[in-house]
């Protein structure tokens, strides 16, 4: 394998190919595919054996196998009270979340007036603006996901997007460099999310070592990458919040999802995975305005942030 190989753990594989983790260690076997272990310490594989199970000759009985397995899963839930149980942790999980994206927003908006100080075409200010749209953003998509509305997980690149430009504006304006910051007051252009995630681990590296630093990059682009399942039209998250059955050595459609997705647990899931960018606009709002900040309010968002190391 090449040095510069781009690894990818072996669920997440499994994942994008849609077929069983047993499955894929098998054809690693058959392979002599070498797993390493990645920067996180997860068992992974080269990113480009992906299109080579993809073209395996038994690859499609893969897929109807672990769809199979999956309708086996999703029947049982939904005959059971466990729906039940898990719609209710997802409700009370998301009026914590509002509770938590309410606060934010009160915090952001103590700050007007000394935005409104600054220049026009201050970092400061796009800061300020970009970070509205998170809290916007977050609040748009709790409701979505209190009404179980599944493709609601788009709105999660959003932000994690949304946050990054932000971030970006004040590494690039504290080293003197402007153009992607006037371009966005005057063109409505905003710097690329690849550009940004570069910025923001070359700044990383800065303040600890090129090894962290190459190792945050690649988590951001990891995160990325799962976050960016909901915005594309893929048949993944279709398949996830829709119900197949397998007839004959081949899958047929049983029901999709229009609006409400019937599966709790994979609902649940991505309320779950949503916390993160709550989370993430926490910590972005603290990390860009420290130095605007009062001593109290600072003080509340270092407490979100230790709680949330516990959760």
């Amino acid at each position: 394998m090449a040095k510069s190989e781009i690894l990818i753990p072996v669920g997440d594989a499994a994942t994008a190919l849609g077929i069983l983790e047993t499955k894929i260690l098998q054809w690693v076997k058959e392979d002599s595919v070498e797993v390493k272990v990645n920067y996180r310490g997860i068992s992974a594989i080269p990113r480009s054996y992906i299109s080579t199970c993809s073209q395996k000759p038994d690859y499609y009985q893969a897929l109807v196998n672990s769809i199979a397995v999956e309708n086996e899963h999703k029947e049982r839930v939904l005959s059971t009270d466990e729906r039940e149980r898990l719609n209710h942790s997802r409700i009370n999980m998301l009026e914590t979340y509002k509770s938590w994206i309410d606060r934010l927003e009160v915090l952001h908006r103590e700050y007007q007036s000394e935005i409104n100080d600054c220049e026009n075409e201050s970092w400061e200010l796009a800061c300020y603006l970009l970070l509205s749209r998170a809290i916007g953003l977050l609040k748009g998509a709790a409701e979505l996901l209190s009404q179980g509305f599944w493709y609601a997980g788009s709105i999660i690149r959003e932000i994690d997007e949304t946050l990054d430009v932000a971030q970006c504006f004040k590494i690039q304006s504290e080293k003197g460099e402007h153009n992607d910051l006037q371009a966005w007051f005057r063109n409505s252009v905003a710097p690329s999310h690849s550009k940004c995630r570069k910025i923001i681990s070359a700044n990383y590296a800065e303040l600890i070592t090129e090894t962290d630093a190459h190792n945050h990059e690649l988590l951001l682009n990891e995160l990325y990458r799962k976050k960016s399942k909901w915005t594309h039209p893929n048949f993944g998250v279709i398949r996830e919040a829709g119900s197949f059955k397998t007839e004959k050595g081949k899958f047929i459609v049983s029901d999709l999802c229009y609006g409400e997705c019937v599966h709790e647990f994979k609902m649940h899931e991505l309320v779950d995975f949503f916390k993160s960018s709550i989370w993430s606009s926490y910590q972005q709002f603290m990390i860009i305005f420290v130095n605007i900040l009062s001593i109290e309010h600072r003080q509340e968002l270092l407490e979100f942030d230790r709680l949330q190391q516990r959760l």
